[in-house]
């Protein structure tokens, strides 16, 4: 298990959710690949957990992946790729938690929106690592 990658919250939410994104989840339940999640990543999750088998779900997923937690330097990073953003659209905050969080952890990211980390410079993991 030499795979390191960094979840973006759409995949974990992939747990309840299914679709194609879930295949990261069987990966990381097979332990095939190691893991890592942002701090802002779980508040996102948690937020729109839609019940309770689906709370159960997620706090499986992370008890098997490491949390990154916000610290300043990430903070300040992510403020700067939005701000580099020129758009007053909040919801892109989350996302540059994220990009900035695995670029912190040379990471590269699994995720649905390929383009936007791309475009802030991450690397982007395939399954198929």
């Amino acid at each position: 298990m030499d795979a390191h990658v960094l979840l973006d919250t759409r995949i974990i939410e992939s747990v309840w959710h299914g679709g194609p994104e879930s295949e990261w989840v069987s990966l990381i339940v097979s332990q095939d690949i190691r893991a890592s999640v942002s701090s802002l990543s779980i508040a996102e999750a948690v937020r729109r957990i839609p019940d309770r088998r689906a709370e159960i779900q997620l706090m499986a997923l992370l008890s098997m992946v490491e949390v990154v937690e916000l610290n300043d330097e990430i903070a300040r990073r992510a403020g700067g790729m939005a701000r580099g953003l020129e758009s007053d659209d909040a919801s892109l905050m989350p996302n540059a938690v994220v990009a900035a969080t695995a670029l912190h952890m040379d990471l590269p990211v699994a995720c649905v929106d390929e383009d936007f980390f791309e475009a802030m410079g991450c690397r982007i993991a395939s399954p198929g690592l």
